[in-house]
């Protein structure tokens, strides 16, 4: 009996891992340089949920493994550009390289700041109270 349950499991993990896949690709800017750590998230192209996330790294590369077969939305988001969408469909075993995702720069420009600081009117020190004339308008 014991038997029979151990072939039992191994035939239902191996073909849970024959179904899953891996994407695979790489993140550069207009100029075809690399962006490291991209955000990229994996999305269910049905109803938009989250399924796996990932980073790309030094060199902009990345790797999502173990994924179903099913239709995905791949999402890539960098502070200071405009995220990237790609279809994926996944049928069977398959290994999916999407190539070089460019993600396009988007300048944001930002208003002026302007800091502005007032003394205190009294210092409490360890002996005394010091009052500072200046900070009184």
């Amino acid at each position: 009996m014991k038997k029979i349950t151990i072939s039992i499991s191994l035939l239902l993990c191996c073909s849970l891992a024959v179904a899953q896949s891996k994407i695979e690709g790489r993140l550069t800017n207009s100029k075809t340089e690399p962006l490291p750590f991209v955000s990229l998230v994996l999305l269910n192209a049905t109803d938009t949920s989250f399924v796996k996330g990932s980073v790309s790294d030094t060199e902009g590369k990345f790797i999502i493994d173990n994924v179903q077969n099913g239709n995905y939305i791949l999402v890539g988001s960098f502070v200071g550009y405009k995220s990237t969408l790609s279809k994926i469909e996944i049928q069977s075993k398959q290994n999916i390289n999407v190539g070089a995702l460019v993600l396009e720069e988007e300048p944001t420009e930002l208003d002026e700041v302007t800091v502005t600081a007032t003394k205190q009117q009294f210092e409490l020190k360890q002996d005394r109270i010091v009052m500072n004339v200046g900070a009184f308008p």
